[in-house]
């Protein structure tokens, strides 16, 4: 599997500001499990045909502020996954990329809970979607007797 550029796992209190990350080979910047997330100032850019790229990737993370940002990418600008609330972003430039993504949510059946999304104040410029919500399609099917 490709590496991700940076991420941080069963992690509070963290800031991320004023840096630069290119060209990472799958997600650039990812929080699993986290609390207490801020991203300021930061500038992140791949080839607009990298696949899997996402800049900012949130699963199960709670109290996010991404501000003041550039995201270039060849995936989700920011991707806000299942377990996330709480989550601000705001003041960012997105694209070229696939926009701002809440989801996928409810693969292979999964309950999928996120709450308190908040997401204004984007600059989208060649970006394949602007904001979306990603979900999957669930059937249910009954028998009767």
């Amino acid at each position: 599997m490709k590496p991700t550029a940076i991420r941080f796992y069963s992690s509070n209190s963290v800031t991320v500001r004023d840096i630069r990350i290119i060209n990472s080979p799958l997600c650039h910047l990812k929080f699993d499990n986290s609390k207490g997330i801020e991203v300021d100032n930061i500038t992140i850019s791949s080839p607009e045909n990298s696949p899997n790229t996402d800049g900012i990737h949130l699963q199960n993370t709670q109290d996010v502020e991404i501000q003041r940002s550039i995201i270039a990418t060849g995936d989700d600008c920011v991707s806000i996954q299942t377990g996330c609330s709480n989550i601000h972003v705001h003041h960012i430039n997105c694209g070229p990329g696939h926009g701002i993504s809440l989801g996928g949510l409810g693969k292979d059946k999964s309950a999928a809970c996120v709450s308190d999304i908040i997401v204004e104040d984007i600059s989208m410029k060649n970006t394949l979607y602007g904001a979306r919500i990603k979900t999957w399609q669930v059937l249910i099917t009954f028998i009767c007797a």
